[in-house]
């Protein structure tokens, strides 16, 4: 059914519709990182021995430090921040959160400050699981593709009719007699308007130039890290238009891991570099022998895409923000910020299951002069529900940013 796009080209020219960059990237330069999506090209980003076994289901917590069982009776120590996990735990739990996972980032050095997960039944390391639908956290990835591969610009203008949810194939034909309403392509993200994405990815993409860009985020690819990761997973139909513009404005056919939530944020914040996230500082053996030390420098992956790309990815996703779907819950009803003086760009996306499952995420970054922190949220809540991932998120960072003496920030309230 690709001659659908011939189509839609056809009748809408019938109808007349017409700072510097970031330390990270030197170490790109410095690794040899080249612009070839989806493949690691850094070989010396390696998993040691010494991380086998470690449980991150088992995390413990004393006053100082964070640690878990390993392998041969080790212990890895780690890097997050205890009182910034246990702040996360107490907002799980106070907020009615059965099943929910927080990473968070420190950019600069690409470790992991918060690292939690809540489940029902049975204790695991959900962060690392794949299961849960990209929803529109795919529209970063058909946003790149659409500056990188077809040349858009962020205020490249669209208009259509419908489609805020669903759409169906008669949506995606443009028509300036009926397409009332138009939107930048920034705003696109922002809002998440679906059929702005879906009707841009059928014109200017095809699943080849779209999955080129989802591998070079590392969906499909193995994400080097202290313990294995599901793949993060993508398919992208090649012979039904409809199906495909759904797929590129996020409905289905995308699973996402929070690990590689917080990778696409940190990937854009850092001007198309990826890094290798980082969660165990040290091993230490039964005797207390440290076995193994993280190096002290963030280790290169690849260079995903230009910094020229991620720039204006970065602005997209700031609309999500200041005009888009979190705007609510970063805004009080006096329009004051919760976050003042904190610059913050992200994307989030809300799926329901078939199995009635009610999916909300929220991935980004945030910092006051430039990114400071990666964020990946997700929220997975039953029929009955009371928080969603934008206002977790908030109260995270709340916590982080109030810890760090940010002027007007004040810290969660926990109940």
């Amino acid at each position: 059914m690709r001659h659908w796009k011939a189509i839609l080209i056809a009748l809408a020219a019938t109808a007349g519709v017409a700072a510097t960059v970031h330390h990270f990237v030197a170490d790109a330069q410095a690794a040899n990182a080249r612009l070839e999506h989806g493949i690691p090209t850094n070989p010396d980003v390696l998993d040691p021995p010494a991380l086998e076994g470690i449980d991150l289901s088992r995390i413990t917590l004393s006053k100082t430090e964070t640690t878990a069982p390993a392998a041969d009776d080790r212990t890895a120590h780690l890097s997050i921040d205890p009182d910034l996990q246990r702040t996360v735990q107490q907002l799980f739990i106070s907020r009615g959160v059965t099943e929910g996972n927080v990473v968070l980032m420190d950019l600069r050095s690409s470790r992991l400050l918060v690292y939690a997960s809540i489940t029902e039944g049975a204790r695991r390391d959900t962060n690392v699981e794949a299961k849960a639908p990209a929803a529109s956290v795919f529209k970063v990835v058909t946003g790149t593709a659409l500056v990188e591969k077809a040349g858009l610009t962020s205020d490249h203008k669209q208009c259509y009719l419908g489609g805020l949810h669903g759409f169906e194939l008669e949506d995606l034909i443009e028509d300036e007699q009926r397409d009332k309403w138009c939107a930048t392509l920034a705003g696109a993200m922002g809002r998440s308007l679906n059929v702005i994405m879906g009707r841009l990815a059928l014109r200017h993409l095809d699943p080849d130039s779209l999955g080129s860009v989802a591998r070079a985020y590392g969906f499909g690819e193995p994400i080097p890290f202290d313990v294995p990761v599901q793949p993060s997973t993508f398919h992208l139909p090649a012979d039904d238009d409809l199906k495909f513009a759904r797929t590129a404005a996020g409905f289905w056919n995308t699973t996402l891991s929070p690990l590689q939530g917080v990778v696409i944020a940190a990937t854009v914040a850092q001007k198309g570099l990826v890094t290798r996230p980082v969660l165990v500082n040290a091993i230490k053996d039964k005797k207390g022998k440290t076995i193994y030390h993280a190096p002290a420098a963030p280790q290169t992956i690849r260079q995903a895409f230009s910094a020229q790309v991620a720039d204006t990815v970065r602005d997209m996703m700031a609309e999500t923000f200041s005009n888009g779907t979190a705007h609510g819950d970063f805004f009080d009803k006096r329009g004051r910020a919760y976050l003042p003086n904190i610059q913050l760009a992200g994307k989030t996306g809300t799926l329901t299951s078939k199995s009635q499952r009610f999916y909300t995420w929220l991935i980004g970054f945030a910092g006051a002069t430039e990114p400071e922190v990666a964020f990946a949220v997700l929220v997975n809540n039953g029929p009955k529900w009371r928080t969603k991932a934008p206002f977790l998120c908030r109260e995270v960072l709340r916590a982080y940013f109030a810890s760090h003496g940010s002027p007007g920030v004040s810290p969660p309230a926990l109940r």
